[in-house]
Parts: C-alpha cells; structure tokens; sequence
C-alpha cells in the first residue's frame, strides 16, 4: 500500500520477422488497486463497520462487612 511493490505488466510486440514477442516489465501497483487492497483490509479488521457500541452501566455498591 505504500508503493513499495512493483508488479509485472506483460507487452505483446512484433519482431521484424512477424513473430509476437513478450516482453515482461516492472511497474508500481497502480493507485486504484492500492486503494482497493486499503479498503480490504479495513473491511477485514472492522475499521469501517457503523455499528455503536453500548455499555451497560450498573451501579457499584461497596459493601464493608469485613469485621462482622
């Protein structure tokens, strides 16, 4: 996501005698795809959910019965 990989994007050429010739070169992932893969993620690891969270509250009673 950082535009630190590079992945390989094939061009399908023709030599001078009518032969298709591949060449395979290295380009940074695209944008579009970064975001995508960010978007994944936060979908896996609950970043984007819109539920709220409840708390119950209940009240604390300190009861000193120690010495009884």
């Amino acid at each position: 996501m950082r535009g630190e990989e590079e992945e390989p994007v094939p061009i399908k050429e023709k030599d001078e005698e009518g032969n298709t010739v591949i060449t395979v070169f290295s380009q940074p992932v695209s944008l579009a795809t970064r975001i995508k893969v960010a978007e994944l993620l936060g979908k896996r690891n609950g970043t984007f959910s819109e539920s709220k969270k409840t708390e119950n509250v209940l009240p604390v009673v300190i009861k000193d019965d120690l010495y009884e």
